[in-house]
């Protein structure tokens, strides 16, 4: 700041240069602050989107899993096997201290994936696509079978947008 004085009158005031400087870092220090709150916005969505990725496509895997471990055997007549979208008919049981026979069964209706038990269906995913759902039969000659799963989990919107495989295999234990 200058101070001038013109016949014994003090003026005060800022001079163009200052204050072009001010302004300039101003605008310095608001570029770096919007910045800094974009940058956190879009850690916070993608960190969103991928952890409801996680949390459904593994409690969807998990609970694939334990199904199958929990099976006689697989009804081949009543499942797609190799394919997308794939269908796995289990002969099961209700519980592991109901053992009351049925029939189980993963599918897709639409990008949501369903499962049957004795033909009412139950959703077990919400709020992702499932995009992608194979099974495929192991067999270890008269000795033992299982199950290999594969699933693509999708979710979020824009740039925020993410994909996720799962994979998994399970042996029915009660074939054996």
């Amino acid at each position: 700041m200058k101070t001038v004085t013109y016949n014994s009158v003090t003026k005060r005031g800022f001079t163009l240069v200052e204050m072009v400087v001010y302004v300039a870092v101003i605008a310095v220090i608001f570029a770096v602050v919007v910045n800094t709150i974009l940058s956190v916005s879009s850690a916070w969505g993608n960190a969103r989107v991928k952890r409801n990725l996680m949390q459904q496509g593994g409690a969807t895997m998990e609970r694939i899993l334990r199904e199958i471990r929990l099976a006689d055997s697989v009804n081949v007549g009543g499942s797609t096997l190799g394919v997308h979208p794939g269908i796995l008919e289990l002969a099961t049981i209700q519980s592991p201290s109901d053992e009351t026979a049925l029939t189980r069964s993963f599918l897709l209706s639409s990008t949501t994936l369903m499962m049957s038990e004795n033909s009412v269906n139950t959703p077990l995913t919400s709020g992702v696509d499932i995009t992608n759902l194979i099974f495929y039969k192991i067999t270890n000659g008269n000795i033992s079978e299982g199950v290999r799963v594969m699933l693509t989990v999708e979710d979020g919107v824009g740039r925020y947008y993410q994909s996720r495989n799962f994979y998994g295999t399970a042996v029915l234990r009660r074939s054996y």
